[in-house]
């Protein structure tokens, strides 16, 4: 690391993200506010729609911030409601791309044993894995997974 190298973790509007300069992120990790959340967001998404327009101005945003070569990494499912399944991975694939980002990889990822999930229904154990989606602003080096 070189002078002037700075590691931050922001919390803020995904949507808005006033505070980051153009081209100025090299990695984003999110996990934006999922569909199905009525105890961490009620009335949050009035409808699918609402929830994947979010997801566009995000996609908007991220694009503005993150340098040429760099990736977004968002951890995403689909989702069961009242007995409909909605296709939350294949939708936000096709915003992503839609905004300009390259799909690069699908990462499911198997929660630990007992992993406790914080929030309004902590002490739950989460035992159904996630899809993590990597996405690309402009050309990236190869993505390489090992086990």
């Amino acid at each position: 690391m070189g002078d002037g190298w700075k590691d931050k973790i922001i919390f803020g509007d995904c949507q808005k993200m006033t505070e980051l300069e153009d081209n100025s992120i090299h990695l984003v990790v999110t996990s934006p506010p999922y569909f199905n959340a009525p105890f961490d967001y009620p009335g949050l998404f009035e409808s699918y729609d609402r929830f994947l327009m979010l997801i566009r101005n995000m996609a908007r945003g991220l694009h503005r911030v993150i340098d040429e070569g760099r990736i977004a990494a968002l951890v995403v499912d689909d989702t069961l409601i009242n007995g409909e399944k909605y296709p939350v991975v294949a939708d936000v694939t096709k915003v992503f791309m839609e905004e300009g980002f390259k799909y690069r990889e699908k990462i499911i990822w198997v929660k630990p044993e007992g992993y406790i999930r914080i929030g309004r229904r902590s002490g739950g154990l989460l035992q159904h894995p996630n899809s993590i989606c990597i996405f690309c602003y402009s050309d990236c080096p190869p993505i390489y997974i090992s086990s």
